[in-house]
């Protein structure tokens, strides 16, 4: 009798085992957009419907970028929240602004895409510019990527980055859009752990390219016809 009850405990405590586990790892899923904005506050007006390409987008009214000459990427300054991250995150800003504009130029909608208004030309005709701030930023364990290419379950490690901004006519100040775009990335490969996710500079480092591209992969997607959207009921939640 003793033999039988060890028996049929030991399958019992291995799915115990495996429940902690799995909700040890339940935070290092990809999440929605935080309810932490300090650039965007009207998010309640805001629509997922556009996932994966933006988290969360507002067009407020039709938008043709074909109207447009030139757009500028302003700056995207590490947001207060992110606290004693603050200083790490300001190179990834900086990384961030060139990959923008890197991927706006491959958009081929603009005559002259620039980092700021001083590169502009004399007469730039109607210019857009894009600018946010960065809400959320973590590198992650390098480690924890790494055990999870070998126990996909785990999904933990991942690195997390934020980036909330709109869309501006310069000449009039109107916003022509508002957007927040959360990421998180393993970067592990679909047969195994990927060694260069141990280096923290790999993971979050493609984590900004992927948000930089993703929205610009938005805009190209509707490069002639940015519909104008209401937002179904969105429900931010805390992280």
């Amino acid at each position: 009798m003793e033999g039988s009850s060890r028996r049929f405990s030991l399958p019992g405590a291995a799915v115990s085992l495996l429940a902690a586990m799995l909700l040890l790892a339940s935070g290092c899923n990809i999440p929605r957009p935080i309810k932490t904005y300090e650039y965007i506050t009207n998010y309640e007006r805001m629509t997922d419907r556009y996932e994966p390409l933006v988290s969360l987008v507002y067009v407020p009214e039709d938008l043709r970028l074909a109207y447009y000459d030139a757009i500028m990427v302003g700056d995207f300054d590490p947001g207060d929240y992110l606290g004693a991250n603050r200083d790490k995150a300001l190179g990834y800003a900086a990384l961030f602004r060139v990959v923008l504009r890197r991927e706006l130029r491959k958009l081929q909608c603009f005559d002259v895409t620039v980092l700021d208004g001083r590169d502009l030309p004399d007469q730039p005709g109607d210019v857009l510019r894009i600018s946010g701030k960065l809400t959320r930023f973590k590198t992650g364990s390098g480690l924890g990527r790494y055990l999870s290419g070998l126990l996909p379950f785990l999904q933990c490690g991942a690195t997390d980055f934020q980036v909330e901004g709109r869309i501006v006519d310069e000449r009039s100040h109107a916003v022509l859009m508002e957007f927040v775009d959360r990421r998180r990335g393993i970067y592990n490969t679909p047969f195994g752990p990927n060694p260069h996710t141990l280096r923290e500079r790999f993971a979050i480092t493609l984590t900004v390219k992927d948000t930089a591209a993703s929205i610009v992969a938005f805009l190209r997607r509707q490069s002639d016809f940015l519909p104008a959207t209401t937002a179904r009921p969105y429900a931010a939640s805390g992280g």
